[in-house]
């Protein structure tokens, strides 16, 4: 079960399409697996960095700013968007640490 807020989903459907023409460019053989293809490295990477400018986008744009009384100050609360209950921000870091880890074990 896919759990997620928000844009989240996203991250998902990225990796799938980047994984998809990575294989299409960097697999010599078409009928090979594409766990222990050497196009996994290049799309964790591509995509850790798309989901980084993406959260980063997100996070400074959307927002709305609302007035607490009690407190006499303004509060902005920002929608979460987040896969696996984790934030598409940090998914940015897994996915850059899998693709390097990636890059050490296939391409040596």
């Amino acid at each position: 079960m896919i759990i997620w807020r928000g844009k989240g989903i996203l991250v998902l459907f990225i990796f799938g399409i980047i994984t998809y023409i990575c294989y299409l460019l960097f697999e010599e053989n078409p009928n090979g697996s594409v766990i222990k293809s050497k196009a996994l490295a290049p799309a964790f990477l591509l995509t850790g960095i798309i989901c980084f400018f993406l959260a980063k986008g997100w996070k400074a744009s959307e927002g709305k700013v609302y007035y607490d009384p009690k407190k006499n100050k303004e509060v902005t609360v920002r929608p979460d968007h987040s896969i696996f209950y984790i934030n598409v921000f940090y998914w940015s870091f897994i996915l850059i640490a899998l693709g390097v880890l990636s890059f050490y074990k296939i391409w040596k």
